[in-house]
């Protein structure tokens, strides 16, 4: 069914006979009227509002839908990008159309004067009101002088989809469904789809694997884009890891390149008005061709949720450290900060693994339903008829604890001839599968040391994992180690990192980058000498003395060791506030990082719960800068940090005008170790404003007055950079170096000699990929250049040889 795009819409009003006839057991009551200057995305999300008003949560919830707010409708059509004249755009999954709506907007400040939509609908209530705001689109474009071209179908995308592709064309380069397009924008819907659905069997040989549709619609659409399409979705963060979407990881990845991945803080935001618990992302990326180049950074930005969108926390990340698409099993990490960065590092020099110990892991035999009769009580233990029963709740870190007290679970099980329930009470290693949300730790471990309780066997709940040695003996020093390692704040971050989901399965612990034989040992050694086994904080600091040097990223004098991090719990605060505020102070990138934010809150004095009203200024030493954030933000560095931060932190901060060196005493020698550093005024009674209406005219007359930092960095830079004159007088600058004195030779000496009258079309820079680039000239000689591609040095046009 396609929507006449000459369809005329009298007052706005929708006709609810039409809904009555669709949906005749809901009350549809009257409809509000629309003003004729609404935006096409305030229409949507009046009418988004009203249906989820009349409509029920079981027939959302059969249907997945969770409707995409306004905010994230835009900021994902900002992630689009530039469009061209005549872009062919889908909505696969379209609701009431909002995101449809959000690229009709985008296309009128970009004043295109053609635009082409492709939405699927399937459900008839909602086709009939997207069809309606479709057409307040068509009419709302139609007024700037833009021709909106829309085909609505009301069919399921997956059904359309699964008639035109085949395998071979899904993730190929070649044949594609129709016309490709040039955009794929997306929410759809997320729900597990039955192996007996026949949906499931109509992509059973092209989607193999994908059993939650969000995956087949993001496969689906992503293969129906043209090479350097343009694709944007926001859905569950599942997919990133885990065996049940390793196909189509391998798939999707294969075929889009990430570009940018938006992560909320909380699991709620994004939907708030939903019963949505799963972490959401927003990605966007590009579609591959032959010859594409993969960007080698990826943006990684994170909000608190939708009210600070607009102004997301953003850091590059090396693409290879966020996905390596060339693995068996390639796992989408994100990290939030320079900290997960430099842990994603660090774990990547470990080419160890569970196997290369010799260790296997398992899951506890016994499932307790299948086995109700055999299950039993303490007494039957301890009167030798039974043996112990481990459950999830047995388990804590560093240590086993059986029995419990007024535990309500069975604690033994029978005894058996057939021993297929019980494992060899032999060293091994458990670990809970599961954890709660508000849990500190996503991996619990524990030592069950040889012969605990008294009995050869032991029973495992089915919740439980167990490493152990199937050829050998695990001694108590590895055992310890290994424990110790995975119940470390380390591990717990990275895998915070690579998993959104609350379950530590088999897989993912087998694929685990583990520190040298030796090193685990040790820290095996020196845990077992400890009086007190509880003493995390000690554990903590074994880890980190042990592992030394492999933590540090760059070299031991100029790059900083990983902090002990008294909570490795990925969640927003003061810290990225902070980071936001060196940012708009002009901070370089470099001091925008998490040292340089938590040394600004200790110069300010700022505990989490503290606001920025109430800033204190008061002389600090760099000394007592540390243990401001260990004690308040729960980060112990190395000694040696100090140093780094005199150098690579306050240093900068004087140049901005942000802090005074010896404001008590500025005869005070600098190598006194009682140099100090305080806030100055200005800097002051700007930072009190942060979160006001006042910021940003504070921020704005402080940068006035003093400038920001990065702008003069890039200034000192120019003054070293190399001048490239063009023949019409311009004049460019590049970064220093041997290839650019070439690429300057070429233009100012070859080209005028054997090229004469001849522009320059194209040039490139190591800083900078598009110092000159003519794109339109270029497209209309058929030369089309995007980022991702192979890109030349240099392209010099003579239009008389053409």
């Amino acid at each position: 069914m396609v929507l006449e795009q000459t369809q005329n819409i009298k007052g706005y009003e929708l006709p609810l006979h039409k809904l009555h006839d669709l949906a005749p057991d809901i009350p549809w009551s009257d409809f509000p009227r629309l003003s004729p200057e609404a935006s096409p995305i305030e229409v949507c999300q009046i009418i988004g509002e009203w249906y989820a008003n009349h409509s029920n949560k079981a027939r959302k919830h059969f249907a997945g839908q969770f409707f995409t707010p306004p905010i994230v409708a835009r900021y994902m059509a900002n992630l689009a990008g530039t469009l061209h004249d005549n872009a062919r755009v889908l909505d696969p999954g379209a609701g009431v159309g909002i995101l449809a709506c959000a690229i009709c907007e985008s296309a009128k400040v970009q004043k295109l004067t053609a635009l082409s939509v492709v939405a699927y609908e399937s459900d008839p209530v909602l086709h009939a009101l997207c069809s309606f705001t479709l057409n307040y689109a068509h009419n709302f474009l139609r007024e700037q002088g833009i021709k909106l071209s829309i085909e609505l179908y009301q069919q399921d995308f997956l059904e359309a989809m699964a008639e035109q592709i085949t395998q071979t064309s899904l993730w190929s380069n070649g044949l594609r469904p129709g016309q490709p397009f040039d955009l794929a924008i997306l929410n759809p819907p997320y729900f597990k789809v039955n192996q007996k659905d026949t949906r499931a069997r109509l992509i059973k040989d092209i989607a193999h694997g994908r059993t939650n549709m969000y995956t087949i619609f993001m496969s689906l659409a992503a293969s129906s884009l043209r090479v350097g399409g343009h694709f944007v979705s926001i859905t569950p963060r599942s997919f990133a890891s885990g065996a049940y979407f390793r196909h189509f990881r391998q798939q999707f990845f294969s075929t889009i390149t990430p570009e940018l991945i938006h992560i909320f803080d909380s699991r709620r935001s994004a939907f708030e008005d939903a019963d949505v618990l799963q972490e959401n992302i927003i990605l966007a990326g590009i579609r591959k061709g032959v010859s594409s180049v993969a960007p080698p950074l990826v943006t990684i930005s994170q909000s608190r949720g939708l009210n600070d969108l607009a102004h997301p926390l953003v850091q590059q990340t090396p693409r290879r450290l966020i996905i390596d698409e060339k693995q068996k099993d390639p796992i989408l990490h994100l990290p939030t900060s320079d900290i997960d960065t430099h842990l994603l590092q660090a774990f990547r020099r470990w080419d160890n693994r569970l196997a290369t110990y010799g260790l296997e892991i398992s899951t506890g035999p016994v499932v307790p339903f299948r086995t109700a009769d055999l299950l039993t009580t303490v007494e039957q233990v301890k009167q030798g008829e039974a043996i112990p029963l481990l459950w999830l709740q047995h388990v804590r870190r560093m240590e086993v604890k059986w029995p419990l007290e007024h535990f309500d679970k069975p604690q033994g099980v029978f005894y058996q001839t057939d021993q297929k329930l019980f494992v060899n009470n032999s060293t091994k290693i458990v670990l809970r599968r599961f954890s709660a949300k508000e849990e500190p730790r996503r991996i619990t471990a524990a030592v069950l040391p040889a012969g605990a309780f008294g009995t050869e066997l032991i029973a495992l709940e089915n919740h439980l994992n167990y490493l152990y040695r199937s050829d050998g003996v695990l001694t108590n020093e590895e055992a310890q180690g290994i424990v110790a390692f995975l119940n470390s704040t380390l591990v717990d971050r990275y895998f915070r990192i690579t998993n959104g989901n609350t379950q530590v399965n088999a897989t993912e612990l087998r694929k685990l980058p583990l520190p040298r034989h030796e090193q685990l040992t040790r820290i095996g050694e020196r845990v077992a000498e400890l009086h007190n086994k509880q003493d995390f904080d000690a554990i903590e600091h074994i880890i980190m003395e042990v592992l030394g040097k492999d933590l540090v990223v760059g070299s031991e004098n100029d790059d900083l060791q990983l902090p002990i991090l008294k909570d490795s719990r990925i969640s927003m605060g003061k810290i990225q506030e902070a980071q936001r505020i060196l940012s708009e102070f002009g901070l370089p990138p470099g001091q925008q990082n998490e040292i340089s934010a938590l040394t600004l809150l200790a110069l300010c004095n700022l505990s989490e719960t503290n606001s920025w009203a109430n800033v204190v200024n008061r002389p600090i030493t760099i000394h007592n800068m540390m243990g401001f954030m260990k004690q308040h933000y729960g980060r112990i560095y190395a000694e040696n940090t100090r140093e780094v931060v005199r150098r690579q932190v306050i240093h900068q901060f004087e140049q901005a005008r942000l802090v005074d060196r010896n404001p008590d005493d500025p005869t005070r020698s600098t190598n006194s170790p009682n140099t100090c550093y305080a806030l100055t005024e200005n800097a002051l009674n700007v930072l009190t404003q942060f979160g006001t209406q006042a910021w940003e005219g504070t921020i704005t007359r402080f940068l006035e007055q003093h400038g920001a930092l990065w702008e003069y960095y890039q200034r000192s830079r120019q003054t070293v950079a190399l001048p490239l004159k063009l023949a019409d007088g311009k004049q460019l600058y590049l970064t220093p170096g041997k290839h650019n004195e070439l690429q300057i030779a070429i233009v100012e000496k070859f080209g005028p000699r054997y090229a004469s009258d001849a522009i320059v079309l194209y040039l490139g820079d190591a800083a900078n990929k598009f110092v000159i680039f003519e794109r339109e000239r270029l497209e209309q000689l058929d030369v089309p250049i995007t980022m991702h591609d192979k890109l030349p040095d240099i392209i010099l046009y003579h239009k008389e040889k053409n």
